[in-house]
């Protein structure tokens, strides 16, 4: 499996763009995005996950996943959700633990 960095700079080399040109459309330097592809900083944040994967044209929710793991977590805000989002974020982040991989496949089915 490649590291969310090297899934990076093999699109971005495939499209023939600059680390200067990806730096610039999500807004941080050209040293950082080559300080992610080689491995030696986390990922990015989720909404530049989002912004690079529509960029270079990955599937936003394989390279988030792939960020997600690399980081060692996810962050989810329910401050302006709908309460039923709250609580189901909630439970899942209670009973995280003790979910098996049947469950989990059945909730990403769900989904």
């Amino acid at each position: 499996m490649r590291t969310f960095g090297e899934q990076v700079r093999e699109a971005r080399n495939g499209m023939g763009m600059s680390l200067e040109v990806l730096a610039r459309f999500i807004g941080v330097s050209k040293v950082y995005v080559c300080n992610v592809e080689k491995g030696h900083r986390k990922p990015f944040s989720p909404e530049k996950v989002q912004a690079v994967a529509a960029i270079l044209k990955l599937d936003p929710m394989e390279l988030a996943n792939q960020a997600a793991l690399e980081r060692g977590y996810v962050k989810l805000e329910v401050v302006k959700q709908r309460p039923s989002k709250a609580r189901l974020a909630a439970a899942l982040a209670h009973h995280w633990d003790f979910l098996d991989e049947a469950a989990v496949d059945k909730l990403i089915g769900a989904l």
